[in-house]
C-alpha cells in the first residue's frame, strides 16, 4: 500500500499529572517522522464529552469521524486498579460500527515495574468486543517517570527500536486490514 495510513494516537485518562502523556507525546511525535503516516494526537481531556451521558447517545461527530477515517489506532493509557480508565471506556463506547476491522496498537503506562501488563490484558479483550483488532504485542512502559523526562524526551534510548517495531507491526496489520475495511464499507452502505 503506497498511500498513507491515518493512525491517531488516543491519551487515555482525563486525571491531572498524568505521566501517561508524556509517553503519548512521545509516541505521536515518533509516529509524526513516518513520512507514510498522518497522525494526530486525540487527548480524550480536551473533548467536548458529556461524562454524565454515556453509551452512542453520547456520541461527539469530530471523535467518531476520526474513528471512522482511521486505518489504525493507537492507545496510551495507564493502569488504573488493574485496569483501564472508566474515562476512556466511555469515550470508546460511543462509537462500534467505526472500529470494525482496524488495526490497533496498545500502550501500557505505570509507574510500577509491570509497565500497564493488566491493563493492556483487559484492553485487549475491550478492543476486540469492539471490532478493533489488536496487535499481538504491545508497549509497556514501567516506572515511566525513569523512561522518560518531565519534557517527553526518552531518558533510555533503548525503547526507540522498540517503539519502531511497534510501528511497524501496527503498520503492518493497518495494510493487511485495509482491503477488508473496504468491503466492510460496502456492506454497510447497502
Amino acid at each position: 500500500m503506497s498511500s498513507s495510513l491515518y493512525i491517531p494516537v488516543i491519551l487515555g485518562t482525563i486525571r491531572p499529572g498524568r505521566l501517561s502523556e508524556r509517553v503519548a507525546r512521545l509516541i505521536y511525535t515518533e509516529l509524526t517522522k513516518l513520512s507514510n503516516i498522518q497522525t494526530e494526537l486525540i487527548d480524550i481531556r480536551a473533548l467536548d464529552f458529556d461524562f454524565k451521558n454515556e453509551g452512542p447517545s453520547a456520541r461527539m461527530p469530530k471523535f467518531s469521524r476520526q474513528m471512522w477515517q482511521m486505518h489504525g489506532l493507537i492507545i496510551v493509557a495507564p493502569e488504573y486498579n488493574h485496569s483501564y480508565p472508566g474515562s476512556l471506556k466511555m469515550i470508546m463506547d460511543t462509537n462500534l460500527a467505526e472500529y470494525r476491522d482496524k488495526a490497533v496498537g496498545l500502550v501500557g503506562v505505570s509507574d510500577g515495574p509491570w509497565g500497564g501488563a493488566r491493563l493492556v490484558e483487559n484492553l485487549i479483550n475491550y478492543t476486540q468486543t469492539l471490532g478493533l483488532k489488536p496487535l499481538r504485542t504491545a508497549l509497556y512502559f514501567p516506572q515511566a517517570e525513569k523512561i522518560i523526562d518531565p519534557e517527553g524526551q526518552l531518558v533510555n534510548p533503548n525503547y526507540l527500536p522498540r517503539i519502531n517495531r511497534f510501528f511497524q507491526d501496527l503498520i503492518l496489520l493497518a495494510q493487511t486490514l485495509a482491503p477488508i475495511q473496504k468491503h466492510a464499507s460496502k456492506i454497510e452502505a447497502l
